[in-house]
């Protein structure tokens, strides 16, 4: 990849979007944005510890 000035290369832009329907049937969207990287977390639903975890990029 061609450097374009940043120092940690290997993060990235990601971004999520919600879509809902309000009551009055009116339709809403937010979009969030980031860059940097994703966590992906497996946690123990009864004591609430972390079990397993994966960074990945944003993207």
């Amino acid at each position: 990849p061609k450097p374009d000035g940043r120092r940690d290369t290997d993060a990235d832009f990601g971004k999520k979007t919600y879509r809902g329907c309000r009551k009055d049937g009116t339709l809403w969207e937010k979009i969030i944005s980031w860059f940097g990287y994703k966590l992906h977390l497996v946690v123990d639903a009864q004591y609430e510890l972390p079990v397993a975890f994966t960074v990945t990029k944003a993207s």
